[in-house]
């Protein structure tokens, strides 16, 4: 029960990250979007 546990936080844990990565990118290429339409 304990190590069925960890395995799936751990797999949350990496979910998470990966969630959260995607999400930053996002926010970088949508604030470089901006900045080269405020740029033209």
């Amino acid at each position: 029960m304990v190590l069925y546990f960890s395995r799936h936080l751990r797999l949350m844990i990496i979910l998470y990250k990966s969630l959260s990565e995607i999400n930053v990118f996002e926010k970088e290429n949508h604030f470089v979007g901006n900045t080269r339409v405020l740029s033209l």
